[in-house]
């Protein structure tokens, strides 16, 4: 499961330094969903509801975080994260990723499947 980053140092960062508490807290667990479902960024309002919002304060706060310049508006209701590409992982290389470990396991225990010969003993 691929995490979701964040800069140590995002708490000053100037886009940072002027939103709300609750758009940062809006930011963080969409960004958190995002890397769960591997989205490569997009998240739907509809999804943002979840999140415990009311419709007119989601919009709000996604208007907050586009004005910031950490989302953009993909289409009505749907934004992206900016730059989501730079910093965290896309959904083709965490597949990739996965991919791969499950044929080392596979490797791996077809390894252990063999029967021993006598010289091995």
């Amino acid at each position: 499961m691929p995490w979701f980053k964040v800069d140590d140092a995002f708490h000053s960062h100037p886009k940072v330094m002027e939103l709300s508490v609750e758009a940062v807290g809006l930011w963080t667990l969409a960004g958190t969903w995002c890397a769960n479902y591997l989205t490569d960024g997009v998240i739907k309002e509809s999804v943002l509801h979840r999140f415990g919002r009311t419709s007119a304060n989601v919009r709000e706060l996604c208007a907050e975080l586009v004005e910031a310049g950490l989302w953009e508006t993909v289409a009505d209701g749907v934004y992206k994260y900016r730059d989501w590409e730079d910093y965290q992982p896309m959904k083709d290389d965490v597949e990739a990723e996965r991919e791969a470990a499950r044929e080392r396991m596979r490797q791996v225990r077809a390894r252990k499947k063999l029967p021993k010969r006598s010289e091995d003993v």
